[in-house]
């Protein structure tokens, strides 16, 4: 519980600091990376951006082997694969795979962000 709590802390104080306009981005992944220790758990924050400007920011936890993904409003919860190579995580609806500094987002089937 203490785990969930940790997390929902660290999801709400990243949407609201997320919010503000930074006009030095560009369309490339952004270089933010940030690691949360703490009760146990390691977060690895991770902020990419396709080249339409949108904005697709992770929240990797290691020790459950969880990703948060927040996508245009919307905080999806996504378990852990057994990739080859790279990230894998999925949902019964969604699927998040990458490797090196390129990530994929789909939605039943369909990509809906690319970097």
């Amino acid at each position: 519980m203490i785990k969930k709590g940790l997390i929902v802390i660290l999801l709400a104080g990243t949407v609201l600091s997320s919010c503000k306009e930074n006009p030095g981005q560009t369309n490339k992944e952004s270089a933010q990376k940030e690691t949360i220790t703490g009760n146990e758990a390691e977060i690895i924050r991770r902020e990419f951006i396709d080249s339409h400007g949108k904005n697709l920011e992770i929240l990797f936890n290691k020790a459950e082997d969880e990703a948060i993904v927040i996508y245009r409003g919307d905080s999806i919860n996504l378990k852990g694969q057994k990739p080859a190579s790279g990230i894998w995580y999925k949902n019964y609806r969604y699927e998040l795979r990458g490797k090196g500094e390129q990530v994929e987002l789909r939605k039943d089937g369909q990509t809906i962000f690319k970097n």
